[in-house]
C-alpha cells in the first residue's frame, strides 16, 4: 500500500473542486482512458458533497481527508470525516436510492466502510488497475506445450523470487493448471509484481540453470502487521515433480519467517489428492482445522488424475510455528472446548482453556462492532473477519450473511477472536444462523482465532475428501457431525 496524496478539506461545496482535481490528476498517472479518469472524478465529488451534506450541521465549521492510496491491483479514493455517525448498512442495500451512491456502486470494483471509534468514519472506494491479457506473455509452445518425460536430471535451485520473475512463475502456473488455478490474480503478473515489491508477499522460487521457474511458494500477509501470513500458492512444474522440490521450498521459507519475524504459518493443502498434506506433515506442520468446500472444482491439475469435476474442493488446514509460544488463556464456545483442546495438544501449543465470565473477566461491549469484509467473486468466497464485537453483532453478521447469499457467494469464513471472553458467547449466536466449526488458526490477527464456515448451496460430497493422518480424519468426522453434512 502507498499513500500518494492527502488532502485536509474544509467542509465547503465551493473546494470540492480541489478534491475533484487531485482525485483527477492522480489518476492519470494509472489509467489511459479518459472515461475511466471522469469517473474516478465523479465519484470524487459525490463522496465529498455526501459528507459536506449529511456530515455536519448546516453552520457547523466541519472539515474532511481526502486521501488517495495505491494498492496492489487497486486505485483507492478514501473519505474520512469526524461527522455526525451514519449506519452504513442503509447504503449497502440494493434498493438504496440516490444517485450519488448509484454512481459510486457502478464506477467502482470494491466499496468498504469502516467506524474508526473517536477518529470517526471513513469510506474506501476501489477501482482494479487493467492488466495486459496473461495471453500476450505466452508463446505459441507455451499455451500448448507438447507432453514430455519427467526431468530427473537438470539441477533446480531455491531462491527468493524477484519482482520482476512474475511472467516466468505465470507461465510455471500454466503448465501445472493450465488457466483453471483458483485465484486468478497469478494470471496478472504486475500485480504479482506489486505484492512482492510491497511486501505484502514474500515468495521463494525453484529455478533451472536456464532461469526457468519449476516451483513457486508464497507467503502472504493479510496485512501490513501480520505475522501469521499464508503459505500458499504452491507450484510444482509437472516434468520436475517427484524430487522434493515442495518440501525444500517450505523449508527454505521456514528458514526465511525466522528473519522476517513471523511467529508461524498457516496453510491450505487440497483434499484432491495427497501430495502437499503430505509434505506439510513431512516438514512438521500440524492440522488445525477443515475447510468444507473451499474451492470451486474448475482447477485442473496437469498430469494427476481427477474424478470428481462436481463438486467444490475442502482443505486442510495446517500450522507450522516458527517461534516458540507463550502461554496465552483462550475462550472457547464451551461446545467446542474438547475438540479445540484436542488440536491445541496436538500443535503442542500452551493455551489455558477459560470459561467465560462477564463480571470475572471485566469485559465492555462497544455499542457497535468492526468485521472486516473480504470477497473473492471468482471462487465463490468471502471472509469475514471480526475485529471488535459490538452489541450489534448479530444483527451485522444477518446483514452480512443475506448480502452474500444474494451476491451468490457459496462459502462465507467467519473469523472470531478466541483471545476475547465474548467469543464463547457470539461463536454461538453465528451458529444459531447456520455457521459451523471448521478449526482454528493460532497466533492469527494478533491472536488465536477461532474458524467458522457457513455454506449457501454450495455443491460438496464428503466422499471426495482425501485425507492422509489420522487427526485430520478425526477432525472432519467433528466437523461433518457439527454441521450436519454428515
Amino acid at each position: 500500500m502507498k499513500h500518494l496524496a492527502t488532502l485536509r478539506i474544509k467542509a465547503d461545496v465551493k473546494l470540492i473542486p480541489a478534491a475533484k482535481s487531485l482525485a483527477r490528476e492522480t489518476a492519470r498517472l494509472f489509467f489511459p482512458q479518459e472515461q475511466d479518469i471522469l469517473n474516478l472524478e465523479l465519484i470524487t465529488e459525490e463522496s465529498c458533497l455526501n459528507v459536506i451534506q449529511h456530515a455536519f450541521e448546516p453552520n457547523e465549521n466541519g472539515e474532511y481527508i481526502l486521501e488517495i492510496i495505491r494498492e496492489p491491483g487497486a486505485f483507492v479514493i478514501a473519505i474520512e470525516d469526524r461527522g455526525i455517525p451514519f449506519d452504513f448498512r442503509r447504503i449497502q442495500e440494493k434498493n438504496e436510492p440516490g444517485i450519488g451512491m448509484a454512481f459510486m456502486k457502478k464506477f467502482t470494483d470494491e466499496i468498504r466502510f469502516f467506524y474508526m471509534g473517536r477518529r470517526g468514519k471513513r469510506i474506501e472506494l476501489a477501482k482494479n488497475i487493467a492488466y495486459k491479457d496473461s495471453d500476450s506473455f505466452l508463446t505459441e509452445q507455451e499455451r500448448a506445450p507438447a507432453d514430455a518425460k519427467p526431468d530427473v536430471s537438470t539441477p533446480v535451485s531455491i531462491r527468493i523470487m524477484q519482482p520482476d520473475e512474475a511472467v516466468e512463475l505465470m507461465k510455471c502456473i500454466y503448465r501445472v493448471y493450465g488457466y483453471s488455478y483458483t485465484y486468478e490474480d497469478v494470471y496478472k503478473p504486475e500485480k504479482i509484481s506489486e505484492l512482492l515489491a510491497s511486501g505484502m508477499a514474500t515468495a521463494c522460487v525453484a529455478v533451472t540453470p536456464e532461469k526457468r521457474i519449476v516451483g513457486h511458494l508464497a507467503l502472504i500477509k493479510d496485512a501490513p502487521e501480520d505475522l501469521v501470513p499464508e503459505s500458499a500458492e504452491a507450484v510444482v512444474d509437472p516434468l520436475f515433480r517427484g524430487r522434493g522440490i515442495f518440501e525444500k521450498m517450505k523449508d527454505f521459507m521456514r528458514q526465511q519467517s525466522l528473519s522476517l519475524g513471523f511467529k508461524g504459518l498457516y496453510s491450505r493443502a487440497v483434499t484432491v489428492h495427497p501430495a502437499s498434506q503430505k509434505g506439510n506433515l513431512k516438514l512438521g506442520a500440524k492440522e488445525t482445522g477443515i475447510i468444507i468446500a473451499n474451492s470451486p472444482p474448475s482447477s485442473v491439475f496437469k498430469k494427476m488424475s481427477q474424478t470428481d469435476e462436481h463438486h467444490r474442493r475442502s482443505v486442510v488446514l495446517y500450522y507450522m510455528p516458527i517461534k516458540p509460544d507463550e502461554p496465552t488463556a483462550v475462550y472457547p464456545p464451551l461446545h467446542h472446548k474438547s475438540m479445540i483442546a484436542k488440536i491445541y495438544e496436538h500443535n503442542q501449543l500452551p493455551r489455558k482453556i477459560e470459561a467465560f465470565n462477564a463480571a470475572a473477566n471485566g469485559v465492555a461491549i462497544s455499542e457497535r462492532s468492526r468485521m472486516d469484509v473480504r470477497i473473492k467473486d471468482e471462487v465463490g468466497l468471502a471472509f469475514l473477519n471480526v475485529m471488535e464485537f459490538g452489541k450489534d453483532f448479530s444483527d451485522l453478521l444477518l446483514f452480512r450473511l443475506k448480502n452474500l447469499c444474494q451476491r451468490k457467494i457459496e462459502v462465507i469464513i467467519l473469523d472470531l477472536p478466541l483471545t476475547h471472553p465474548a467469543t464463547a458467547v457470539f461463536a454461538p449466536a453465528a451458529e444459531m444462523l447456520g455457521f459451523f466449526f471448521c478449526g482454528v488458526i493460532p497466533n492469527k490477527n494478533n491472536g488465536d482465532i477461532l474458524r467458522l464456515e457457513y455454506l449457501n448451496n454450495a455443491a460438496f460430497d464428503p466422499s471426495t475428501v482425501v485425507l492422509v493422518s489420522d487427526f485430520s480424519k478425526e477432525i472432519f468426522d467433528y466437523i461433518l457431525a457439527a454441521s450436519g453434512l454428515a
